[in-house]
């Protein structure tokens, strides 16, 4: 993701989201060398596509995803989650967490493919409406017996 991007991106984000991230996070994510935000795009260049992923010591936490409305269904979404696991495996991370909203069945399906299990639930974090989160895990590898 770049600054060019951010248009295409909020617009995204916008369409997906009742509580929708302000520019300013996604600016901050592009900044910051902790987040990796790849976007997809279709055949004509298109972005119909964007994720953030935070990655700290040992641990990847994929903060969004998403996919423009009218590209649902067309495998983008599953793309990326093989981008983002990849990317995960090989900056040594040993899990992957997330967070979702209880109601996202579409996406809570996606991460059940990948064998991400539920952890905990997270009362009343959502807002707009208030919601709570499904707090997910997907087991990446062993941890590094160095730390």
């Amino acid at each position: 993701m770049s600054f060019d991007d951010l248009d295409d991106v909020c617009r995204i984000e916008n369409d997906t989201f009742t509580d929708a991230w302000p520019r300013s996070v996604f600016e901050d994510d592009i900044k910051s060398e902790m987040t990796y935000c790849p976007v997809a795009r279709n055949a004509s260049g298109e972005l119909v596509g964007y994720a953030c992923l935070m990655l700290f010591a040992d641990e990847a936490h994929l903060t969004n995803i998403a996919t423009s409305p009218q590209q649902r269904g067309n495998g983008i979404g599953t793309q990326m989650m093989d981008h983002l696991i990849e990317k995960a495996k090989a900056t040594g991370c040993h899990a992957m967490f997330l967070d979702v909203r209880a109601s996202n069945s579409a996406a809570i399906s996606l991460y059940n493919k990948y064998r991400f299990s539920e952890l905990y639930r997270r009362k009343l974090y959502y807002r707009n409406p208030p919601e709570d989160a499904v707090v997910m895990v997907l087991p990446l590898g062993e941890r590094n017996s160095d730390g």
